[in-house]
């Protein structure tokens, strides 16, 4: 991955990279200077997704190739909240557009499933919501500052927790920002996907490192509305923290559209 354009280093901006150097040194391989990152499920040592920020693009993300069969490995990490099994992807529910109802107690959010672009991904979050796994749990983290997304999908609610499998990348973006109202998986690094997702309430310049679920249809001013009460800036993991306004699924249904 290459990073974007550096300018040069004035004199001041070399005492202030020698103790942000010193400062990296201190605290260890969790600091990178520059970097935004969006975290889903475990989190080890060393394995961390980096996230450039890059300038915004004009063109929508492009759908990746259809899968024709699905992957569930077991992760290294149990999971947060025990489901049966894992997904089963069928092919005449997932391939196709879902529509999904996140009740909170903020109210409904209702969003768009793109089956046809990211089949495992859709069965995942189907096989996840039928079976009570994010009933009652809170959206753990909002960013504020050169990313701007609610990430949900941890019932651990500290961003650690997932499903006990994960799966591969689909639906990656090949051109073009996450547009505001994008829903895409968090992860741990490439093929990490669990159950962790985010919701862009502006448009987000990241790398194409994370797999688009679909997009908000409706509700996004609930999003909005926790945007604007901020949050307690408690994040060790990039920026941002638990949104001062609680935002809680309370269930979620997933029909087709």
């Amino acid at each position: 991955m290459t990073s974007p354009q550096q300018p040069p280093i004035t004199p001041l901006a070399a005492t202030v990279l020698a103790v942000t150097l010193l400062g990296v040194a201190a605290i260890g391989s969790y600091a990178v200077i520059g970097l935004i990152r969006i975290y889903g499920d475990s989190r080890p040592a060393g394995q961390h997704q980096a996230i450039w920020h890059q300038p915004p693009q004009s063109a929508l993300p492009s759908p990746s190739p259809t899968a024709t069969k699905c992957l569930y490995l077991r992760a290294d990490q149990e999971a947060v909240r025990q489901v049966p099994s894992t997904p089963e992807f069928d092919p005449n529910v997932d391939g196709r557009s879902m529509i999904a109802k996140l009740t909170t107690n903020l109210g409904t959010i209702v969003l768009k499933l793109d089956g046809a672009a990211a089949p495992c991904t859709v069965a995942s979050f189907r096989h996840l919501a039928e079976n009570g796994f994010y009933n009652r749990s809170t959206c753990h983290r909002l960013t504020d500052v050169r990313l701007w997304v609610l990430q949900c999908g941890d019932p651990g609610g500290n961003g650690m927790g997932g499903p006990g499998y994960e799966y591969a990348d689909e639906n990656l973006p090949t051109s073009g920002p996450y547009r505001r109202g994008v829903v895409a998986m968090a992860n741990s690094g490439p093929d990490t996907n669990g159950s962790q997702f985010f919701i862009s309430y502006r448009d987000n310049s990241l790398d194409p490192d994370y797999s688009v679920l679909g997009e908000v249809l409706s509700g996004l001013e609930i999003v909005d509305k926790v945007a604007a009460a901020g949050h307690d800036d408690r994040d060790d993991w990039g920026g941002g923290g638990k949104p001062k306004l609680r935002i809680t699924i309370r269930s979620v249904t997933v029909a087709p559209a």
